[in-house]
């Protein structure tokens, strides 16, 4: 039995990403296998029709929704259609929501509610997913959903972006990650923000580890969309992050947007900024009215005529992302006489960081140069060879593929393609030698 939310005093193993107990994959079979109940009468069926609520009511714990297409689609359906007050939860190298979910359903006195999502006509159960419910306004309830989602894999994560797309507030739970990871761990994110359609304009992230590269990091998301995005202060315990998503929630309910005024507008250096005190109890969570309507404001007046003085154009600074960078570095990389295409990528994910010139296309270089990295190392084990970072250059009937790695930059490599008849490839390759990225190396045409 969870314990309710404000008496959890730490988050436990579930700020790292843990398998379900055995318990729970059992009663996740046992719900596939619990047969729909039947109503008396269709009156009974559609006694709650009027309800903004997603899936109907079959028991104290579980909601059932039936359906002819995909549970993604069905769930965009049914979001654009009913337009719920809803919380989507989702985690970033953490199971926190679940707990989080959990803690709020003991604090109110209820259980845990699952919504089941069948296929029409045959019963099979396709997704279900996790939510707390609490009381709302006008006899309307707030649903607090977990995007922790039992379906298959790819209406798992088609499910998590529903959810966050079309919640009136999405929460970010991350983990403790280190810096280099976070990029990678927020990329589904930021595709599903920029691929859209995402209704959503109001997010938080709470980091439950240190949070100072998560400000830079979610910033880059930010400026994809008009997002509002807002980073809290680490959470180190459910009821501390129970904390920021109320006060944001208020500020949504009663402003319409989630950031604070100017003086503590998001990303804001100081990470010192209040975000209200501790909710004791899940019901404090509660949908206010809008604030009055206040007085016209005065006139405004003109301002009296000052000297004029001459502009001075301030700098701006310079953006030093890691991406930034690496697309500076291509820049000069692709200068050099004879180069086709060309590319950074991450040794560990194969991810391109960065891609200048035309084919080969960024995916199929760093595919094929995580492969020839691999087969250098492979190689120089199977020669009973001192390891070490390996870079190497091939020539082809008519190219020159070169692999090697970006000074200063450990685990990216650079992959390149030259034309053999155009290029001089010792001279290419002294070139490469000198060029840093982040120094501001320019480079000469070879």
């Amino acid at each position: 039995m969870a314990r309710p939310i404000h008496e959890m005093t730490s988050w436990g193993h579930s700020v790292h990403h843990s398998r379900l107990p055995d318990e729970e994959w059992m009663a996740t079979r046992e719900l596939t296998q619990i047969q729909t109940k039947l109503m008396r009468s269709q009156e009974d069926y559609l006694a709650n029709g009027a309800s903004r609520d997603i899936g109907r009511r079959v028991s104290d714990d579980r909601h059932e929704l039936f359906v002819v297409c995909d549970p993604a689609e069905a769930m965009v359906q049914q979001l654009e259609h009913l337009q719920p007050e809803l919380i989507a939860v989702h985690d970033l190298a953490t199971d926190s929501s679940r707990r989080l979910v959990a803690g709020l359903a003991a604090a109110t006195g209820k259980q845990v509610q699952k919504l089941v999502i069948r296929r029409q006509g045959h019963g099979q159960p396709l997704a279900t997913l996790e939510f707390a419910e609490l009381a709302g306004a006008n006899g309307q309830t707030l649903r607090v959903y977990s995007t922790i989602v039992d379906a298959s894999t790819e209406q798992r994560h088609l499910l998590t972006m529903t959810m966050l797309a079309h919640a009136r507030l999405a929460v970010v739970m991350v983990g403790d990650l280190p810096p280099h990871a976070l990029d990678t761990a927020l990329e589904p994110l930021r595709e599903g923000i920029t691929g859209g359609p995402w209704p959503n304009r109001n997010m938080i992230m709470v980091p439950l580890g240190a949070s100072s590269a998560l400000v830079d990091a979610a910033a880059r998301i930010r400026g994809h969309q008009m997002v509002n995005i807002r980073v809290t202060p680490q959470a180190t315990k459910p009821n501390d992050a129970w904390s920021f998503i109320s006060l944001a929630w208020d500020r949504l309910r009663t402003s319409g947007n989630i950031n604070p005024p100017p003086e503590a507008a998001y990303g804001s250096r100081d990470r010192s900024v209040d975000f209200g005190p501790t909710v004791n109890n899940a019901t404090d969570l509660m949908p206010v009215a809008p604030p009055a309507r206040t007085a016209q404001p005065l006139p405004m007046q003109p301002m009296p005529s000052v000297p004029r003085r001459p502009a001075v154009a301030e700098p701006m600074p310079e953006d030093l992302s890691p991406e930034t960078m690496m697309r500076r570095y291509l820049r000069d990389v692709l200068a050099l006489r004879g180069v086709v295409s060309c590319c950074v990528f991450d040794l560990g994910t194969q991810r391109t960081l960065a891609h200048a010139g035309g084919r080969p296309g960024p995916a199929t270089l760093a595919t094929k140069g995580g492969d020839f990295y691999d087969a250098l190392v492979e190689l120089a084990r199977g020669l009973g060879l001192a390891g070490g970072q390996p870079e190497a250059t091939v020539t082809l009937s008519g190219h020159h593929v070169l692999l090697r790695p970006v000074p200063g930059h450990p685990g990216l490599m650079l992959h390149a393609v030259l034309d053999a008849k155009v290029s001089d490839l010792p001279s290419v390759q002294g070139m490469l030698a000198r060029f840093h990225p982040g120094l501001g190396t320019s480079a000469q045409a070879a």
